[in-house]
């Protein structure tokens, strides 16, 4: 059921075919869905913007702090697709030029399956020129 306010009616017949009635009001809410997003990557640590070499990688995190426990979780680099996974996904960004600096924006979406709300987090992954492959 979606929230709301629901009046809900339980009628009985017995065997003598006598009827009875009973109303009771309902109410349906959803926990609202909190995530906590962080990402790190060797001693760094963000929930924003993050700064790394090239070839390096990175650890992002949803942590569920209330919902339900039935939840989607979902990734996405700059405007690519979505990629299902988990409540911690790992990247390795690369950056091999011309220009020293390459940003890349990574999206992580946690959804609540019971109530279809869902939570969106945008980082940004600045990725300097030097440490990259060759």
């Amino acid at each position: 059921a979606q929230p709301g306010t629901y009046q809900v009616t339980s009628t009985v017949t017995d065997a003598d075919g006598k009827t009875g009635e009973k109303q009771k009001t309902l109410s349906v809410e959803y926990k609202p869905l909190i995530v906590q997003f962080s990402a790190s990557s060797g001693s760094s640590q963000t929930s924003m913007t993050m700064e790394v070499n090239s070839g390096s990688s990175v650890a992002f995190l949803s942590d569920l702090i209330s919902g339900y426990p039935s939840v989607q979780y979902q990734w996405k680099v700059d405007t690519g697709n979505w990629i299902n996974g988990n409540a911690t996904w790992n990247y390795t960004f690369y950056n091999t030029g011309p220009t020293p600096l390459k940003q890349y924006t990574i999206t992580a979406r946690v959804t609540d399956t019971v109530s279809g709300q869902h939570v969106d987090h945008v980082f940004l992954i600045n990725v300097t020129l030097n440490g990259g492959p060759n």
